[in-house]
């Protein structure tokens, strides 16, 4: 999708793209980044840095709120994907060292730590607005601080490709798609989905992708599915300690 709007003569990126930056929020290995820079580099698409966003330590303690899936319980618990226990490299120079000998594109740049920290105001100034943001971090809490402060520091524009890698695992009551929507109705967002079909079939492993169309409208649009209602038994199981999964 980017190369095609980055090709494309006619295309509003078209121009745009060399001076843009990329974003991943969940870098673990290194090994999806890497797939994307030598996808983008075989194509001969240009862009200005290519941000990777982890923590290296595994993911963070979920928001207390979050009704997750199944799925959520079951694989995405504090700690997980820490790449420092991957590799047994303890020290974050020898870390990022080894990551970015593996992805082998000058352009990749790392921010350390887990967002509430380390997506400060002071590191803004240094960063580009979006040609795509990809959202890999599985957690609801984690997809809210990033898309949050992109937006806040106006690096999500009108035009922006945000992919969230985890859509249907997460539950539609919860994860990404929690985030998504919550956004949209905070900024006034509207969105157009470019990857049909990939909404509601939680066995499809295609990302979705959603092209940003408008911020600040009056109507916003997640151009996405609504959570389904919660029957009555499964309210009744969540408040004795067991979150319904959507």
């Amino acid at each position: 999708r980017i190369a095609e709007r980055c090709m494309a003569r006619d295309s509003e990126l078209h121009s745009h793209c060399a001076r843009r930056d990329m974003y991943q929020f969940g870098v673990y290995t290194g090994r999806s980044l890497k797939g994307t820079t030598q996808a983008l580099r075989a194509k001969n698409v240009r862009y200005h840095t290519f941000w990777g966003c982890d923590s290296f330590q595994g993911l963070p303690e979920e928001d207390a709120s979050e009704q997750r899936s199944s799925h959520s319980r079951g694989e995405w618990q504090t700690g997980t994907f820490n790449a420092a226990d991957m590799f047994k490299v303890y020290d974050f120079s020898s870390l990022e060292r080894r990551i970015k000998r593996y992805v082998d594109d000058t352009h990749v740049r790392f921010i350390r730590g887990y967002f509430n920290e380390s997506l400060t105001k002071a590191l803004a100034p240094v960063l580009r607005p979006a040609l795509f943001v990809d959202i890999d971090v599985d957690l609801y809490i984690s997809t809210m601080q990033a898309l949050d402060y992109m937006l806040t520091n106006k690096l999500i524009v009108v035009g922006t490709l945000v992919g969230f890698d985890d859509w249907p695992a997460g539950g539609r009551r919860g994860g990404e798609q929690r985030a998504h929507r919550e956004l949209t109705k905070k900024w006034g967002l509207r969105w157009k989905n470019i990857v049909p079909g990939c909404k509601e079939d939680r066995a499809n492993k295609m990302q979705c992708v959603f092209e940003l169309l408008a911020i600040g409208a009056a109507t916003p649009d997640c151009d996405c599915l609504e959570p389904r209602a919660v029957p009555f038994r499964d309210r009744l199981t969540s408040r004795h300690g067991s979150s319904a999964s959507a």
